[in-house]
């Protein structure tokens, strides 16, 4: 099962996106209202918003669905700052749109809201579990990291001074 596509790589049918999805899409664009920074953030990573809508559209059994073959092209950063840029917004859009995701946990894993086979619906509820706990975890990555190399060079350097001043 397949939950996310990558923006400069999807098609979608038109009778997929048509409504809701699309209109959620451009909400910022259209407002003219200034967007909350989750609202202004999510959107960076415009893709897994809008698997999302698709997957949670009512009375459907929308799938994103990932083909072999069909012909992609997409321009490449051209310098390193550029591609920095690029991921730092990237890994922004991301969180929020993650959060997002979250926040409809209920409304992904409903077998009421849309057509898909409960086989599928369960798969969903497990991947949102894991997607939720993988979200929470992934705050303490750093404090983590950081505590694990203060440990690890006190040790090295302990060592380095016994064996220099025994």
């Amino acid at each position: 099962m397949v939950l996310v596509l990558p923006g400069a790589y999807s098609y979608y049918r038109w009778e997929a996106i048509k409504g809701e999805p699309l209109d959620a899409f451009f909400k910022n664009e259209l407002s003219d209202k200034t967007p909350s920074c989750p609202g202004a953030n999510e959107y960076l990573a415009e893709d897994v918003v809008m698997s999302m809508k698709l997957y949670t559209k009512p009375g459907k059994g929308w799938l994103v669905q990932y083909v072999p073959d069909a012909p992609a092209k997409t321009d490449a950063p051209d310098s390193f700052v550029y591609l920095m840029k690029q991921r730092r917004r990237w890994m922004n859009g991301h969180l929020f749109g993650k959060l997002r995701i979250i926040r409809n946990f209920f409304q992904m894993v409903s077998c009421t809201r849309n057509d898909h086979p409960v086989i599928q619906q369960l798969g969903q509820l497990y991947h949102m579990i894991f997607f939720t706990l993988l979200y929470v975890l992934s705050f303490s990555i750093c404090g983590t990291s950081f505590a694990c190399v203060i440990v690890f060079v006190r040790y090295f350097v302990r060592y380095f001074l016994r064996l220099h001043n025994p």
